[in-house]
């Protein structure tokens, strides 16, 4: 079986800033290769991380706009581990601390150029810190005490010119990076705008899925779609439909979400077997 296109590498148009699920877009353009996490688990943020990650981002950074189109990947951890993507790079880990029960954003040095000039907390200056105790060289993974009222957590590190990332905990700060950064502005598309410019690749997998279908509904007496509700059910219940298959049925367990039965009885015309 042929690999799907976005299994191990994401790609991303940079003229559209737009997430491409090949490599190539609309407009003409080669997106960049963006490698993804095991197990390779890459989504849209939904309404309610995206009201998660805007209040851990304000909370710390007092920045309060997110891009329309963030992407997440999850990733291992204790818990919940997600790389975010945002602008085609990668702008910082959602983790959550089963311990603690809480939630926090850890900024990634991709996420720099399009902080900088919008941040107005959680930023540390540590040029006279590094002068005074006499550090010479990369102060990547040093570590360094500091006089602040920021909390400690993730931190973006000023040194200089530069900035980076970094952790602030019992009064020292650790420095992970800090390089040059140039502040990048770029548009915001909608998802519509997104689909829009994967319409021929989305197209193509759908012509792909309604023949392989097509080609095995003679394999056996009765061909129907065994329907969820969930999101790849759904898709593969219209892709089934499109090639001609008629019987779908819904096996109600009775511990389904009200929302679930309310969908599959409204909107997908599915036969649901108690």
């Amino acid at each position: 079986m042929r690999e799907p296109p976005v299994k191990k590498t994401l790609y991303w148009c940079d003229q559209c800033n737009s997430p491409l699920i090949a490599k190539s877009c609309s407009c003409g353009s080669l997106g960049k290769a963006i490698p993804l996490h095991t197990p390779y688990d890459v989504r849209p943020a939904l309404s309610a991380d995206r009201e998660l990650l805007s209040r851990l981002i304000g909370d710390r950074f007092g920045i309060i706009h997110l891009p329309r189109v963030v992407l997440f990947n999850k990733a291992g951890g204790v818990d919940r581990n997600d790389l975010v993507i945002a602008h085609g790079d990668l702008f910082g880990w959602l983790i959550f601390d089963p311990v603690s029960r809480t939630h926090s954003f850890e900024v990634a040095p991709g996420a720099l150029p399009y902080m900088i000039n919008r941040v107005t907390k959680g930023i540390i200056d540590i040029t006279g810190t590094v002068k005074n105790s006499g550090s010479r060289g990369r102060i990547g993974g040093k570590k360094f005490p500091v006089d602040t009222t920021v909390p400690d957590g993730p931190v973006i590190v000023k040194y200089g010119n530069q900035y980076g990332t970094g952790q602030l905990k019992d009064g020292f700060i650790r420095v992970k990076q800090v390089g040059h950064v140039v502040p990048v502005s770029k548009q915001d598309p909608s998802w519509d705008e997104v689909v829009e410019k994967n319409r021929y690749h989305l197209k193509n997998l759908e012509r792909n899925a309604v023949r392989s279908i097509r080609q095995h509904m003679m394999d056996r007496p009765l061909v129907n779609i065994s329907f969820s509700g969930g999101k790849d059910s759904t898709a593969v219940l219209a892709l089934a439909r499109k090639a001609g298959v008629k019987n779908a049925f819904f096996l109600d367990t009775g511990i389904e979400f009200p929302e679930t039965l309310a969908f599959i009885r409204e909107q997908q015309d599915v036969e649901i077997v108690e």
